[in-house]
């Protein structure tokens, strides 16, 4: 049976995902959906016969773009972003998150598939991006920061601190892969 999201404020979207990975083939592992919201990161998770969790990280895409990537990121606010988004993840550490498999829908989780080089995949599966995939990129953008090659464009400019979120939260919370979702219900 699936199990229902009642959580004020949350995105119909994010409700409509749950309910998706609920019923489907994953109704019997722990899954955690993230949220990449602008002043906060949203993890709903559950663990097998565990209740839903859903932990709020205190940081989001714009709040990091305002404080450390306007105008324009230097090596020693990218370096000051890095250590805040440490800090807001710390308290994120949770039992419920080991072995879970996280998923995103967000449009800038695709925006970052897209950027690491993987093409959209438009089949009801979820498309994978592994940690090293998410690492690599960041290597690349950090070397842009420091005066290398452009990157592509085409980059939303939430992009950046959503990649600087999502590699952090891959590596402290020890999540070897994210599975995408088509970003529309």
């Amino acid at each position: 049976m699936s199990e229902q999201l009642h959580i004020p404020n949350l995105p119909e979207s994010l409700q409509y995902h749950w309910q998706r990975l609920q019923a489907g083939p994953f109704a019997e592992q722990p899954i955690t959906l993230l949220h990449l919201g602008e002043r906060q990161t949203l993890l709903i998770c559950r663990g097998v016969g565990e209740e839903l969790t859903m932990i709020v990280v205190p940081i989001g895409t714009a709040e990091l773009n305002e404080r450390y990537f306007t105008p324009r990121p230097t090596p020693a606010s990218l370096e000051t972003a890095i250590m805040a988004v440490e800090d807001a993840i710390a308290p994120a550490r949770s039992p419920l998150l080991l072995a879970s498999q996280l998923y995103c829908a967000d449009p800038l989780a695709h925006h970052i598939t897209l950027a690491a080089g993987f093409s959209p995949n438009r089949d009801e599966e979820a498309q994978s991006l592994s940690s090293d995939a998410v690492e690599q990129l960041f290597q690349r953008y950090c070397q842009f920061v420091e005066g290398g090659a452009p990157l592509q464009s085409g980059w939303p400019d939430a992009t950046p601190v959503a990649l600087l979120i999502l590699r952090e939260l891959m590596h402290h919370l020890a999540f070897p892969k994210l599975f995408l979702l088509p970003s529309q219900p």
